[in-house]
């Protein structure tokens, strides 16, 4: 296997600065769970099943409201992955109906 160095005709990716600060989400069911990656939660690589055991951990988390109010607020619209329960679609539709709503 060979090793790939940096092209330095391309300048190293941009990190956009969040819209908002993170939620204090101490005691999240999601940080450190010992039987799924955290790829299940980011959505890198996660294979379906992880993704939807991901979601069922968050139906028993203390702070999955605050962390679903998040996902559901600017920084949810760039992020991938499950946030309180629900995947990035499911998020993109929750939004669309509430603007529609308004």
């Amino acid at each position: 296997m060979t090793r790939r160095s940096a092209d330095s005709g391309h300048p190293p990716p941009r990190v956009p600065r969040l819209p908002e600060p993170l939620p204090d989400l101490d005691g999240a069911a999601c940080l450190d769970h010992k039987y799924l990656p955290a790829s299940a939660w980011t959505g890198a690589r996660a294979s379906y099943r992880d993704r939807e055991l991901a979601k069922a951990v968050c139906q028993a988390c203390p702070v999955m409201e605050r962390c679903r109010e998040f996902g559901l607020g600017p920084v949810g619209a760039v992020m991938n992955g499950v946030l309180g329960g629900l995947s990035a679609s499911e998020r993109r539709q929750i939004r669309h109906e509430r603007r529609l709503s308004a």
